[in-house]
């Protein structure tokens, strides 16, 4: 894992610059990034990927009734 730090308006670039990460604000204990990525690639929280392939596929549900 990669660790650094940086203020609001400032940004990382990954992959030579391919996508781009903006730390817009912070409030409290909660900081808003802003993501530029290729449109062929997708960017999603943590919670909502897990969610999304912890999901058992409908074809098994109809098939164990």
């Amino acid at each position: 894992m990669v660790v650094l730090s940086r203020k609001i308006g400032e940004k990382v670039l990954v992959d030579d610059g391919e996508i781009e990460v903006k730390v817009l604000c912070s409030k409290g204990n909660k900081i808003l990034l802003g993501f530029k990525v290729p449109a062929n690639m997708g960017v999603e929280r943590e919670e909502d990927y897990l969610r999304k392939i912890l999901q058992v596929p409908e074809f098994l549900k109809v098939n164990q009734a």
